[in-house]
């Protein structure tokens, strides 16, 4: 048995930029002293292209977990989005609005085991 731990965004929302600019982050801090057993987690988007967008979770330590790789084409947002691997769809099976659940690209699998306490390291 575990312990759950919600932890939200407190930098949101955040502007993303126009094509071949830097991209747009958010840093969620989790404070728990406790091992990753699960992870899952809910995105809102408001973009009008979301083929444009590559979404990434980054862990503490750097793990990387690519949630979504330009899926939706023209379509617009991500709304309510529970990206879980326990899922039935997978993201890229999905339209824009994507609404609901649905299988990342990458396992989030892969950040169990790990510790959930920090934020993620700088990028270069």
């Amino acid at each position: 048995a575990g312990t759950s731990v919600v932890v939200d965004a407190t930098d949101t929302p955040v502007a993303i930029p126009d094509a071949n600019q830097t991209g747009a982050s958010s840093v969620v801090n989790v404070s728990s002293p406790y091992d990753v057993l699960d992870v899952d987690v809910l995105v809102n988007i408001t973009h009008t292209y979301t083929g444009d967008l590559d979404l990434f979770l980054i862990g503490p330590d750097g793990t990387t977990v690519l949630l979504s790789d330009q899926h939706g084409s023209g379509g617009n947002n991500y709304t309510d989005t529970h990206f879980d691997d326990d899922a039935l769809t997978p993201i890229g099976s999905g339209s824009a609005p994507f609404t609901g659940s649905f299988q990342p690209d990458q396992p989030l699998a892969v950040l169990e085991g790990r510790p959930a306490a920090g934020e993620p390291l700088p990028q270069s």
